[in-house]
């Protein structure tokens, strides 16, 4: 048997999809839909796709995730429709590259990631991964400083991760910028996670989506799993 072949059919065999979704309120209105399908190679997430759709219906986003090169910077690519944009990370010779694209106008920065020691470099959906596969050990150590690529502003900002309660059912996780004058303008971003299943169930702060008007917005999601 073809040896490529052989290790194509034990991947196939290997791997296992899961999908679940999660409804955006904001002040107690549906203002958007995700339908999330995550493929697996045992425990570790090889890929994943998240749609969204509005209240009605539409498919305003997308986001494609390849962890591939990094489980808590995976190369990606956001299309948000309605604001005609598109936005993410590729890797170019190992080194993640920002991207934001715009009409025919594209910004791109090449990252050196040796530059971040000390601090996880996240992005995309990696660091919800990123604490799915390890969740155990974040929640021992309390505390995780964070750089967060954000492609669409083509920079990268400190943050960082609080385990701010943790009971054997449920953790509660908090994330903040690590600057005290933007935090007055950036809110925390607060999780909650199934401890056992290891699943995201609810999710506060800002949406990676932006509103109609191509506005910010701090949504409220809840999640269920299929």
């Amino acid at each position: 048997m073809n040896l490529l072949f052989l290790g194509l059919l034990l991947t196939a065999a290997s791997a296992a999809t899961q999908t679940y979704r999660g409804e955006a309120t904001l002040e107690g209105e549906l203002v958007y839909r995700e339908l999330h399908t995550v493929t697996f190679d045992g425990e570790k997430p090889l890929r994943s796709e998240t749609v969204y759709t509005d209240a009605k219906g539409a498919e305003v986003g997308r986001l494609v995730n390849d962890y591939g090169p990094s489980l808590a910077l995976p190369a990606h690519e956001m299309e948000d429709k309605r604001a005609k944009n598109v936005h993410g990370v590729r890797y170019r010779e190992q080194k993640p590259q920002m991207f934001n694209r715009e009409g025919e106008k594209e910004e791109k920065t090449t990252l050196e990631p040796g530059e971040y020691k000390g601090r996880l470099l996240v992005g995309g959906q990696g660091l919800h991964y990123y604490l799915v596969v390890n969740l155990e050990e974040v929640i021992k150590k309390g505390k995780l400083p964070l750089k967060f690529v954000i492609p669409g502003r083509q920079d990268v900002y400190d943050f960082y991760l609080r385990v701010v309660g943790a009971t054997p059912e449920r953790v509660n996780i908090e994330i903040e910028i690590d600057n005290w004058i933007l935090k007055l303008f950036a809110p925390k971003l607060e999780l909650i996670y199934d401890r056992k299943l290891r699943r995201l169930l609810s999710y506060r702060g800002l949406s990676n989506l932006l509103d109609s008007r191509k506005k910010m917005m701090s949504v409220e999601i809840k999640y269920s799993y299929d």
